[in-house]
C-alpha cells in the first residue's frame, strides 16, 4: 500500500473521569471535555485526525457530545472494554490508529508521520516513543516519566496503531496483560521470569541495561504478537495532560 492510498480509521479514547484535581480546579470530570484554548481537548485531537489524509473514519468512545466529526459511543467503563468497543465500529480495516483525547497538541503531520512509518514496521502492535528531551524543551514545566535505554531515555506516546484481527483474537491476553500492568508478580508469569527480572533492573538499579529490540520482545511475549516501537520525531505525541498542573502549563504554553 503506497503512503497516498493509505486510509486507516481512527478510535479516540475518550471515557474515564478526571482525576480528583483535574475536576476541582476545572469543574469537569471528563477529561476530554476540559478546555485548553478555547476549545476541549477532545476538538483538538479530532481536528488534527481530520486534517490528516490517512484518517479515513474517526470513533470516539466516551460519553461524549454527538458531532458529525465522529461516531460516538458510550463509555464502556474501562480502558480495553472501550478500546474493544471502538474495533467493533471498524469493520474490514488491515490497521486501526487507536488514540487517547489527552494530547491536544497533535497536529496533522503528527498523525501522517506516526501512521505512515508505523504501517510500514509490519507488526501487529505500534507503539510511538519519543526522546523525553526533546518533550521537556518544547514543553516545559509539564513532566514526563521515562525509561533509561541504551539508545536513550525515552517516554511512551499515546497512539497505537494496531492490526484489528490480532486484537480480537488476543483479547483475552491483552485484557489480562492490562490488568497486570501495575504488579510485578503477575507481569513475570506472562512475560517469564527473565526478561521481568531485566526490565525491573534497568528500571532500578541498572539504568541503559534494556535495548528497544528487548523491550519489543518482551511486549510481544506479554501479548501474543508482533510489537515495534517507532521513534516519532515529535513530542506533541507523548504529552499527554492527566494532571491539574499539566493543564496549566498547557494554557500558559
Amino acid at each position: 500500500m503506497s503512503e497516498k492510498s493509505l486510509r486507516i480509521p481512527a478510535i479516540v479514547l475518550a471515557g474515564g473521569k478526571a482525576k480528583p484535581d483535574m475536576i476541582v480546579a476545572f469543574g469537569q470530570e471528563n477529561r476530554a471535555l476540559m478546555s485548553l484554548r478555547g476549545r476541549t481537548m477532545l476538538d483538538h485531537v479530532i481536528d488534527a485526525l481530520q486534517g490528516a489524509e490517512c484518517i479515513s473514519s474517526i470513533v470516539v468512545t466516551g460519553n461524549v457530545p454527538d458531532s458529525s466529526r465522529y461516531r460516538a459511543v458510550p463509555d464502556q467503563g474501562g480502558f480495553v472494554e472501550n478500546i474493544f468497543t471502538g474495533l467493533e465500529q471498524v469493520e474490514n480495516a488491515s490497521r486501526v490508529l487507536i488514540c487517547t483525547s489527552d494530547i491536544p497538541f497533535i497536529t496533522a503531520e503528527v498523525v501522517e508521520d506516526f501512521c505512515i512509518n508505523g504501517n510500514a514496521l509490519l507488526a501487529d502492535m505500534v507503539y510511538p516513543i519519543v526522546p523525553v528531551e526533546t518533550c521537556l524543551q518544547k514543553y516545559p514545566g509539564m513532566r514526563r516519566t521515562a525509561l533509561s535505554l541504551k539508545e536513550g531515555r525515552y517516554t511512551g506516546g499515546n497512539m497505537m496503531l494496531v492490526n484489528p484481527d490480532f486484537m480480537h483474537a488476543q483479547r483475552e491476553r491483552i485484557a489480562l496483560a492490562y490488568a497486570a500492568r501495575k504488579s510485578p508478580i503477575r507481569l513475570s508469569l506472562m512475560l517469564g521470569i527473565g526478561a521481568a527480572i531485566q526490565v525491573a533492573l534497568a528500571m532500578t538499579i541498572l539504568p541503559r541495561l534494556l535495548t528497544i529490540p528487548s523491550l519489543e520482545a518482551s511486549a510481544g511475549r506479554l501479548v501474543g504478537g508482533t510489537a515495534r516501537a517507532y521513534i516519532s520525531p515529535y513530542p506533541e505525541i507523548a504529552t499527554d495532560i492527566d494532571r491539574a498542573e499539566d493543564l496549566q502549563a498547557a494554557q500558559m504554553l
